[in-house]
């Protein structure tokens, strides 16, 4: 599963994420001062920040500049090279972290910062996959992906493009934009677009089955606006490419595989190439209904090496390298992961493609019978994400995320959202699981704008706690 030390990750501003969350860095508000650290504004206790150094050994190296800035530390270290290091209140903790960081062998400085243990948005609290406290099952507590830690530290960036090629999000054509509360960002008016340049019949966004809406909150719904859920990556520039209609039955291979070339490609819009992409593909059914047709399987292949991969001598453009594919392994509860979720393990497409799997509250692969679950083997899944609530089938807890109004029945979270015409469901599947390391991939990217695919994908393989299952460890939740 994603986080707690969600990273052991070197030099750039992603240690900077990755070491606050494994150390879990807590504070009261006395002796809190304000500042902007690494761009972000942040607030952090005054006489402490956590020095992480190439190894111990360096620690006698700056003994000079340890004296001049009256910098101590306990008798015992974290080990590894890293120090709790401490000072005099009255000093200025960026300054002394900045003049750290440019002494030879210090990888990082980092304040002592101060994280937030909820968020205003009114359903926060049934967010398990996001922050659990272990109010809804005590033996689950810290089961999720530390969102509101991670929070603290960036909330995306909009030069970050998070594309979801999926059955669209509620669209205001007259505003252009969703209608959707938590897809709509008053602070970022255009959060969410919707791609233009694809054949008509496929530009129009809106959505009228919801699996699109439901993916979209969990990876880019708005965050702290009284309302509803919050989103992994709020702050991302988040594209709508519609590829489907009223079930997935209507989802096909041909309009699929154009999306994925115009997310990666960027729609031509020029110096953008160079942005970050994130593109999540998030419908399992498309990945079966290719499962037996090779010429179709060798076209994806080839479109995801062209989107993903440059070799030595070039002969893929630069921008391949700025384009990460997230595809679901599927809910059929198979010891196989099937296609696209596969390719994601094949030489040189797998730099640039995450397969993902979904855990449960307990911290498992998710589950329910012989025929619905995450499915798995080996290195075929990268890593695994919350996707399902309880082994036992039932809606609670699952996953509670944005959906459309419909005429369906909500009968999820002990009646908070029962009733025909609530624009939220709890669901569960590897899609909703996708949707997690979409966002995420978001995040990292915001803090390291000019890391590779590869490099993405590897931080975040890196830094995820390593679940024994059933079939030994890794097996069925790959990495973790």
């Amino acid at each position: 599963m994603l986080p707690r030390k969600f990273c052991t990750i070197s030099i750039t501003a992603v240690v900077f994420l990755c070491l606050l969350w494994s150390f879990g860095f807590v504070i009261a508000s006395t002796n809190v001062q304000s500042g902007v650290w690494k761009g972000i504004p942040v607030e952090f206790r005054k006489g402490e920040a956590l020095l992480v150094t190439e190894d111990e050994e360096i620690w006698t190296d700056l003994t000079t500049l340890r004296t001049t800035l009256s910098v101590t530390t306990p008798d015992s270290t974290t080990g590894g090279g890293y120090f709790m290091i401490q000072f005099p209140e009255t000093s200025n903790v960026l300054n002394i972290c900045t003049q750290f960081e440019s002494a030879n062998g210090v990888i990082a400085c980092i304040p002592s910062l101060r994280m937030r243990k909820a968020s205003n948005d009114a359903h926060f609290e049934y967010q398990w996959n996001m922050y659990n406290d272990g109010s809804l099952y005590a033996e689950t507590e810290g089961h999720d992906i530390m969102l509101d830690e991670a929070h603290a530290i960036s909330r995306g960036n909009s030069d970050v493009k998070l594309v979801i090629i999926d059955s669209g999000v509620p669209w205001d054509f007259d505003l252009d934009q969703p209608t959707h509360l938590d897809l709509n960002n008053d602070n970022f008016p255009e959060h969410i677009t919707r791609a233009t340049e694809f054949p008509e019949g496929f530009i129009n966004p809106s959505d009228v089955e919801g699996h699109g809406t439901q993916v979209a909150g969990i990876a880019l719904g708005e965050a702290d606006n009284n309302y509803g859920i919050a989103g992994v990556c709020p702050e991302c520039n988040g594209v709508v490419y519609k590829v489907w209609n009223s079930d997935e039955s209507d989802n096909f291979l041909a309009p699929t595989m154009m999306g994925m070339w115009r997310a990666a490609n960027l729609e031509g819009e020029g110096d953008d190439y160079d942005d970050p992409t994130v593109i999540l593909v998030p419908s399992t059914l498309f990945t079966q209904g290719i499962e037996g047709d090779l010429d179709a399987l060798r076209a994806l292949e080839n479109l995801l090496k062209d989107l993903v991969y440059r070799n030595h001598n070039n002969q893929w453009p630069d921008y391949s390298t700025r384009n990460l594919f997230i595809f679901p392994t599927g809910n059929e509860n198979l010891h196989y992961v099937p296609y696209p979720a596969r390719f994601a393990s094949y030489d040189r497409i797998e730099s640039g493609v995450i397969s993902v799997g979904a855990t449960n509250i307990f911290d498992n692969r998710w589950w329910v019978n012989d025929g619905i679950g995450s499915n798995y083997w080996g290195s075929n899944v990268t890593l695994s994400a919350p996707g399902g609530g309880a082994t036992e089938p039932g809606c609670e807890p699952g996953i509670l995320s944005s959906d459309i109004v419909s005429s369906r029945q909500h009968s999820c979270y002990w009646g908070l959202l029962q009733g025909p015409h609530s624009d939220f469901l709890s669901n569960k599947g590897t899609s909703i699981a996708a949707a997690h390391v979409a966002g995420l991939a978001g995040l990292v990217w915001s803090l390291s704008p000019n890391l590779t695919n590869w490099q993405v994908k590897n931080y975040m393989v890196a830094g995820v706690d390593a679940i024994a299952d059933e079939m030994g460890e890794g097996r069925e939740v790959g990495a973790g």
